[in-house]
């Protein structure tokens, strides 16, 4: 059975383009990212992770489900969307807090479901298993 859609990872690098453009096409609706909080809004909840050429992805953070730490690093699932006005925003479905991790290294995935977990685990048996939000 072919995957409907594909998980995006990245890891304390830049946001991949093709999340960014194929968000923007929607044909990606949810994903995973391994990374840091560069600027937290404690007012509104909203967590901005920034590329180079000055797109954004925003995070909804509901402030009474997590707790965040701009040191930390975080494995996020999320869900997303694109509108005209905000671009690319997304929806945090679960957040799993690594603490202030030093040993991950800089790199990006972009891979289907099915081949995520088995190239991330070995490399970083620290990561979590498949969430159930990611099945569905």
């Amino acid at each position: 059975m072919e995957p409907q859609e594909s998980v995006f990872i990245r890891v304390n690098g830049e946001i991949l383009e093709s999340l960014i453009n194929r968000t923007s096409q929607n044909k990606v609706s949810k994903g995973m990212i391994l990374a840091k909080f560069l600027e937290i809004d404690q007012e509104k909840g909203i967590a901005i992770i920034q590329s180079t050429d000055e797109k954004q992805l925003k995070f909804s953070i509901s402030k009474d489900k997590f707790s965040i730490d701009k040191n930390n690093y975080y494995q996020i699932c999320f869900t997303f969307e694109y509108t005209t006005t905000i671009g690319v925003q997304g929806v945090v479905l679960s957040l799993f807090d690594f603490g202030p991790v030093d040993s991950f290294d800089t790199y990006s995935y972009s891979l289907t479901y099915f081949n995520y977990w088995n190239i991330i685990k070995e490399r970083y048996p620290q990561l979590k298993t498949e969430s159930d939000q990611m099945d569905q």
